[in-house]
Order: C-alpha cells, then sequence, then structure tokens
C-alpha cells in the first residue's frame, strides 16, 4: 500500500512537472495535472493539500535536478579526466537545459521580470558555485577563493545564457540545439577560464562522492 502511495505521488509530480513545461507556471491547473496522471482532482489533494503545495514541491525537484553537479561526480569516480569529465557532463547539461525550456522560464520568471529571487534558488546556485569552485581550484592554485568563485560565476553565467536565450545566438552561426556545437562551445569555455588540463587531478568538494555527498 505504501509503494502504490509513493508511486502515486511520484507520477502526480511528473505529471506537474510536465504540465509547467508545457502551459506554463501561470496556466497550470488542477485539472490539467490530475489528467495528465490518470488520476482523480481529489488524489492531488490527498496527497499534496493543494495545488500550491504540490508546484513548489515539483518545482523543489526539478530546481535540485537544475543546479547540482551530482551527475558530474560519478564521471570523475570511474577516473575520468576532469577536463573530459566536464566537458560531458556540460553537453549533456545544457542539451537537457534546452529540452525544457518552460521550466527554466518557471525558475527564473521572478529574477528575470520582477528581481525576486527565492531562497530555494539563491541557496543551490550558492551551492553549486561553491562546489564548483572547490572541484577547480587545483587548477587554479595561484587565484585566491574570490577570484575563484569570480571565475566561476562567470563560467557558468556562459553556460546558462544559451540555455535561457538560444534564439539570440543563431544569427552568429551558433546552433545550441546541436551537440557537436554544444561540445565545441564547452571546450572553448574550459580552456579560457581554466587551461588545458590533460593532466591535472582535482580532488573532491568537502562532501563529494567519496565523503558521502548529498546535493539535496
Amino acid at each position: 500500500m505504501v509503494g502504490q502511495e509513493d508511486g502515486a505521488r511520484e507520477r502526480i509530480v511528473l505529471a506537474a512537472i510536465a504540465c509547467i513545461e508545457r502551459l506554463g507556471l501561470d496556466r497550470v491547473t488542477v485539472r490539467a495535472i490530475s489528467g495528465e496522471a490518470d488520476v482523480n482532482v481529489a488524489a492531488i489533494n490527498y496527497y499534496f493539500g493543494s495545488k500550491d503545495s504540490l508546484i513548489e514541491h515539483a518545482l523543489e525537484t526539478t530546481l535540485h535536478n537544475a543546479f547540482s553537479l551530482e551527475e558530474l561526480y560519478p564521471l570523475l569516480d570511474q577516473g575520468m579526466e576532469v577536463r573530459a569529465a566536464l566537458e560531458e557532463f556540460l553537453v549533456e547539461f545544457m542539451g537537457n537545459g534546452l529540452q525544457w525550456p518552460g521550466l527554466a522560464e518557471a525558475h527564473l520568471h521572478g529574477p528575470m521580470t520582477r528581481q525576486e529571487y527565492p531562497e530555494r534558488l539563491l541557496a543551490r546556485m550558492t551551492d553549486m558555485l561553491q562546489r564548483f569552485r572547490e572541484l577547480l581550484a587545483p587548477r587554479v592554485p595561484d587565484q585566491g577563493r574570490d577570484e575563484q568563485m569570480r571565475s566561476a560565476v562567470q563560467f557558468w553565467n556562459a553556460v546558462m545564457m544559451p540555455i535561457l536565450v538560444p534564439g539570440l545566438f543563431a544569427d552568429a552561426g551558433v546552433d545550441f540545439h546541436d551537440a557537436n556545437e554544444r561540445r565545441r562551445y564547452i571546450r572553448s569555455l574550459i580552456t579560457r577560464h581554466y587551461g588545458s588540463f590533460t593532466q591535472i587531478e582535482a580532488s573532491h568538494p568537502e562532501g563529494g562522492p567519496t565523503e558521502g555527498r548529498q546535493d539535496s
């Protein structure tokens, strides 16, 4: 019974995420979510109490996926060289972001239109930047912590901008929907910020995979 309830909750959350992507945050309705999840409207109130609570849960779930290095650490644990691991991770990261533009808009609508920054968004972004800085610190030992963080901010700004407005660069001949183009872009970005590190070894930041890291 517990397993069935967990399955129903997960199905409803995934349905809410799909509706946010398809309809936009302001147009999502309980009826649309229930239809997507193939449950009755009462089930949403039963499991989440209200539509707002469900939407909050769905956004928190996608925020965890959007602002996390969780998928990078296993590549490093497999012995992949840092540059190669970072390249693979970011090519997929950008590709996933481009496939879900509605979710990006849902998370960033407030910051972009009203300069409102939810605490959960700031916390996730800051945590990811800090982990990234710690990961790449061995590559730039001559930089202090503040300069390393500025480099991390510059780097991730260059990663996220094409996800948010990919069409803005179309006339420049850069198609970020093309995986090969994304790969060329990422390679150039890594080299410009962190150089060509063929033999670099970077330790996991504190709380990384070898120390029971938790990104949640």
